[in-house]
């Protein structure tokens, strides 16, 4: 059917035909998509596609379902593509991504460590404080301490009463 001439140009050989593709994949598709479009992401080797790719990621439908298959192709892709994964969680808001960007966060990979803290500084609640705080102080590479720091502190902006957002900080 169509939907499936669509998926099979998200690898065409022309531009325009395969960004088509991967922005109606995004607008249409849901979980069922997450391998097809990780797979592209993997073999990109364009910037504009790369950047399609992951605005198609992130606007795929299903929700939960969705984030959940992001979620588990996660650990098991190359570093390049799971930078792009943790920021796409980000952008789709997926609370449930926190346990394990929060693993990813302490990653080595500076370009994984920035994208980890990005994305945590709008999904960590402030109940995943303490880790953060631990995260931050053992960055070692000033790159991803920024990111560290402003993840900090806007988790902790979460806390709605001012006093008590010193409170993991002092424990």
């Amino acid at each position: 059917g169509a939907r499936a001439t669509v998926k099979a140009n998200v690898t065409a050989t022309d531009a325009g035909v395969r960004r088509a593709a991967i922005a109606a994949v995004g607008e249409l598709e849901d979980a069922s998509a997450v391998p097809l479009l990780t797979k592209a992401l993997a073999a990109a080797t364009d910037a504009d596609d790369r950047r399609e790719i992951a605005s198609a990621l992130a606007s795929l439908r299903g929700g939960p379902a969705t984030d959940k298959a992001l979620i588990a192709v996660l650990a098991s892709t190359e570093l390049g593509v799971q930078s792009r994964l943790i920021a796409v969680l980000g952008a789709r808001g997926a609370k449930t991504a926190r346990g394990a960007i929060l693993e990813l966060a302490a990653n080595p990979d500076v370009t994984v460590g920035k994208a980890a803290f990005r994305a945590l500084a709008s999904l960590a609640l402030p109940g995943d404080l303490p880790e953060l705080i631990r995260l931050s102080i053992a960055c070692e590479n000033e790159a991803v301490k920024v990111p560290a720091d402003l993840a900090v502190l806007a988790t902790a902006m979460k806390i709605g009463a001012a006093g008590e957002r010193a409170d993991a900080v002092l424990a």
